[in-house]
């Protein structure tokens, strides 16, 4: 299958997230003209890595004809060692299943929560995906130095028929020109290019995804962009805050410029 344009393709409607959604007739900041506004939300963490993906290397390289590829494709040992490279389990991650399906959904940026890719991708349900494509691309050559378990061993969750290269074409087109980001705490996700290690992640009260905010004097930001970090993106850190759950997590006031 060629590639896919992003006007092909149904990438998830912000309304799928409700990250910082109290109330749902909650205005925001959609439709500002003012050069600075001020609002109040939550930090969530501090990004100590901002990376770009290589998207080839990981075997999701953006397609090309073969008579103008240079060289070879990558071996099964080589594309183990660049998967290698990227995962890792967090306190937020613990068993190996979880760490596979918090890449997965990172990396699709939740795209299976909605119904329609589901069924376009070939009747996907719950877990698994990731696990099917580095089954494909590692083969047996799985090495990880933190001794997460291989592929092959992830039980697959996926309903035939599935089709991994539609899978893998959201994954290129939504990664495009996008970095992958791990904060203090563990939470993994990906983010606008201009993200650096330093730049806080934030609920904005009122928005439906989380943002990446940098700091540039006291109390005063730029907003980088939108986010998606895995575990906040259905409301979890907002309840967690009113249930008392967060201790170290207090509501602020952000100027934003």
């Amino acid at each position: 299958m060629g590639s896919l344009g992003r006007d092909h393709i149904d990438v998830p409607s912000s309304v799928l997230f409700k990250a910082g959604i109290r109330d749902l007739d909650a205005k925001f900041f959609r439709e500002l003209s003012q050069e600075t506004v001020t609002l109040e939300g939550l930090v969530i963490d501090t990004i100590v890595e901002a990376s770009e993906l290589d998207l080839p290397a990981l075997g999701l390289g953006l397609r090309v004809p073969a008579d103008a590829r240079e060289g070879s494709p990558p071996t099964a040992l080589e594309y183990s060692e660049a998967w290698c490279r990227v995962l890792r389990q967090t306190k937020h991650m613990v068993s190996d299943e979880e760490v596979y399906d918090a890449y997965e959904r990172t990396l699709s940026c939740g795209i299976l929560e909605l119904p329609a890719n589901r069924e376009w991708i070939g009747g996907y349900h719950g877990g698994g995906a990731l696990a099917n494509i580095l089954r494909t691309l590692c083969q047996s050559s799985w090495q990880h130095p933190d001794g997460i378990a291989s592929p092959q061993v992830i039980k697959s969750r996926t309903r035939e028929p599935f089709q991994m290269d539609r899978f893998m074409d959201y994954i290129r087109l939504l990664q495009k020109e996008r970095k992958f980001l791990r904060t203090g705490e563990g939470y993994i996700g990906t983010g606008p290019c201009q993200t650096k290690a330093g730049d806080k992640v934030v609920i904005l009260y009122g928005s439906f995804l989380p943002y990446v905010l940098c700091e540039h004097g006291e109390g005063r930001y730029l907003l980088v962009g939108e986010v998606y970090i895995d575990g906040i993106m259905h409301g979890e850190a907002l309840k967690q805050h009113e249930k008392g759950e967060l201790p170290s997590v207090e509501t602020q006031r952000f100027v934003i410029e």
